[in-house]
């Protein structure tokens, strides 16, 4: 048993008001049922399933211990809770022998999950990438005979925040059975040890030929004593990084934690200056590095840790130019790279002024998206005019934009007659598409 400790909770209503369908749920065995104060978890199970959207399920553990008894429930779209904001209180829920929990995904504010089973309480299902968010006091700990979590040929990813910790209480929390199964535990750097995520030697069990990567920031605690993990293990340094989001990630989620499951997939590291071949990987993740300026884009497509493509200056740029024109003749003013395997779009003002004599001037303002395709680029539906204004010395001036083999060419017109400055500038805006 963990210590436990409790902030008194003011009295609740004996009743829910009409018409308000109450989305947070207290389990206090011992007390007095209520509102929406529950003692049995049969009650509380029923009030619970019957509320769509996302809930909350504070667990009290002061009167009476907290037990999850044997059955399978499904929970998904609920966070469990203990004592918001005090991480001296804790509160703990037991499972008893046989218990299990679906579609687990959130456990926050000085909570512990310990299991007495002889068998797993999260069965993680086949094929699929399982996201648990562990945020503020978080334990999750095994006195029994079997780990809380089981993976097969599947990936678990949990995230640890502010005081998080998977603890050893005699037997491994995470159990990988299977040669393709692979676990990521997320540390994030809150700002001191004692405040970050911790993972403890010994919780993590696994067979030859699984995997476990250990993304974490410089104040984590994510152990690589796992005596009893027999697969590999890679710890991934992210100081510095910050995460990024990426529209094409493999994850899709029905949760509240939805969120945190695309923060724990998608990771960008500027501690790697280069993500080449042998960096482990997920389908769909990515990573920058501060090696180039700007920062270079390496996207996985396959997992495979020689999968890694550079996609993509990151994050959007700028690009200047300027030329002179004496004439009616037409030049290039600036050459904008394109990316390959990329999405690019531009936008580009160009003004020029007759250095020549008189006061005559032009604006323009052109857009265009742009793909690299069989090695050459080629322009998305149409360029667009959004601007062309001229003085009336300048109507024949023009401006617009030009496919070059693996560039775009901001190119400028003249006039007879006409010696011009011409200027340009450019925002370029890249789109990440992974190549077949």
């Amino acid at each position: 048993m963990l210590t436990q400790a409790f902030i008194s909770q003011p009295t609740p209503p004996a009743t829910v008001p009409p018409g308000i369908v109450a989305t947070t749920f207290v389990f206090r065995p011992g007390g007095v049922a209520g509102g929406n104060v529950y003692t049995t978890w049969a009650t509380l199970y029923a009030a619970f399933s019957a509320v769509e959207g996302p809930k909350w399920v504070q667990v009290d553990s002061s009167l009476a211990v907290a037990t999850v008894p044997a059955g399978t429930w499904d929970v998904r779209d609920v966070n469990w809770v203990g004592h918001f904001g005090d991480l001296g209180a804790s509160a703990q829920l037991d499972f008893a022998d046989g218990a299990k929990f679906t579609n687990l995904s959130s456990i926050s504010q000085v909570l512990s999950f310990v299991s007495h089973s002889t068998s797993s309480v999260v069965d993680v299902p086949l094929g699929t990438t399982y996201v648990v968010y562990l945020h503020e006091g978080v334990n999750i700990g095994c006195d029994g005979t079997a780990p809380f979590f089981s993976v097969g040929a599947t990936n678990l990813v949990l995230v640890t925040f502010v005081s998080a910790a998977i603890v050893d209480l005699g037997y491994p929390v995470v159990d990988l059975y299977d040669a393709g199964s692979q676990v990521i535990v997320v540390g994030f750097d809150m700002g001191s040890d004692a405040l970050s995520g911790r993972l403890d030697p010994d919780t993590i069990s696994g067979i030859a030929g699984s995997t476990l990567l250990l993304p974490r920031d410089s104040n984590s605690n994510l152990s690589t004593t796992q005596p009893s993990f027999l697969g590999t293990i890679t710890r991934i340094d992210l100081d510095a990084a910050t995460r990024i989001y990426y529209a094409l990630s493999p994850l899709t989620t029905s949760t509240v934690s939805g969120a945190m499951d695309q923060a724990a997939y998608v990771l960008q590291s500027a501690a790697n200056p280069n993500a080449g071949a042998g960096t482990p990987a997920l389908p769909g993740w990515v990573f920058t590095d501060t090696g180039t300026s700007p920062r270079n884009v390496w996207v996985n497509s396959s997992g495979s840790p020689t999968d890694w493509k550079l996609y993509a200056p990151y994050p959007q740029q700028k690009s200047t130019g300027a030329t002179t024109t004496s004439g009616a003749v037409t030049v290039t003013c600036d050459t904008i790279p394109i990316v390959d395997n990329s999405v690019t779009d531009l936008d580009v003002v160009i003004v020029g002024k007759r250095s020549n004599g008189g006061s005559v001037a032009a604006r323009f303002r052109v857009t265009g998206a742009y793909q690299w395709f069989a090695g050459v680029v080629q322009i998305i539906g149409a360029l667009t005019v959004i601007a062309a204004d001229a003085d009336a010395g300048a109507a024949a001036w023009n401006a617009t934009l030009v496919p070059s083999g693996t560039d775009v060419l901001v190119q400028v017109t003249g006039a007879a007659g006409d010696d011009i400055q011409w200027y340009s500038v450019t925002d370029i805006t890249v789109g990440l598409v992974v190549s077949p």
